[in-house]
């Protein structure tokens, strides 16, 4: 946590000394009126906010993913170890393999893994040798959670309230134990909120569209979405809502930011949470020569400054 906060304030100086010149005429940047230091600290603490944002966005949008399509890999990455379940980088590269041997989805493997232990019975129990058993409680934990968000799913056949409750559920894993003056914490109220009414507003303007086209159809018509609604169509209505949900924030442009939510320094990602790029490469390096890819970047820019003067 003490990283995150250094972080936010050495992101908090940054942001100040990118806007000084923007707000002073003056080169100085230690000495200015009252006015302009408030106005620059401002736009500083705005702009690191939107980025703890960017990230309580990108995590509870990865658990939404997973939810309605359990092969999207990308979204396990997310949100294996965020919140803190003890499955870093070895573990999800044991899953990866495992998934790849099997030609299966990362979670799907980890589901099967899973019911094998709880259901199966010694006979079923996968081999001491399996790489996946030393992170079952880990494995466990993440299962059973996305398990409750699908019973949400299939119980609550109105899809406002699955949406709402699926929201809160997700939040209050993300924000268990932790202080509610976090940034975070109150990033992920304010995104489950504004989330649960963009969920609310698809729903109404869907049903508005299905009472427009079915103005001709004679009442004694049954409904499709009537037969047999109570179990397996149970959840339909919440999955497309869910879907138009992801579609509208896959279709959104990107931003500088959400780059930087791809990589960065695992230290500095919030709940113990691991970069994305660093869990789709081996645990362990095997030729420790090779320097680090930030670094051969930044020589290679060096490199081509100095030949250009």
């Amino acid at each position: 946590m003490a990283v995150f906060n250094q972080k936010s304030v050495s992101d908090m100086i940054k942001e100040f000394r990118k806007n000084w010149r923007a707000l002073c005429n003056s080169e100085r940047t230690t000495l200015c009126g009252a006015d302009s230091m408030l106005l620059a600290l401002q736009l500083s603490m705005a702009e690191n906010n939107k980025q703890v944002q960017l990230l309580a966005r990108k995590i509870i949008f990865s658990y939404l993913n997973l939810l309605v399509n359990s092969k999207n890999d990308l979204a396990v990455a997310y949100i294996l170890n965020i919140p803190d379940r003890g499955l870093g980088r070895e573990a999800f590269t044991d899953l990866k393999h495992a998934a790849r041997e099997k030609q299966m989805s990362i979670f799907l493997v980890a589901t099967s893994f899973i019911r094998t232990i709880e259901l199966g019975g010694k006979g079923y129990a996968p081999p001491p040798s399996d790489p996946l058993r030393t992170h079952v409680k880990g494995l466990s934990n993440f299962i059973n959670f996305i398990d409750k968000l699908d019973e949400i799913l299939g119980e609550i056949p109105n899809p406002s309230i699955a949406g709402g409750q699926i929201l809160s559920v997700i939040k209050m894993q993300l924000i268990k134990g932790q202080n509610s003056r976090d940034p975070f914490c109150k990033a992920i109220e304010e995104v489950a909120q504004d989330l649960d009414l963009r969920i609310k507003n698809i729903i109404n303007s869907q049903e508005g569209v299905v009472a427009l086209s079915t103005t001709d159809i004679s009442p004694a018509r049954p409904k499709s979405h009537a037969i047999n609604h109570g179990t397996a169509y149970c959840g339909r209505d919440t999955v497309k809502a869910l879907l138009v949900l992801l579609d509208e924030e896959a279709a959104n442009a990107p931003t500088k930011n959400k780059a930087e939510l791809l990589y960065d320094e695992e230290n500095t990602i919030h709940h113990h949470g691991t970069s994305i790029l660093t869990l789709f490469r081996s645990p362990t390096q095997v030729n420790n020569s090779i320097k680090p890819l930030r670094e051969r970047i930044c020589v290679s820019m060096q490199e081509k400054k100095i030949k250009r003067v």
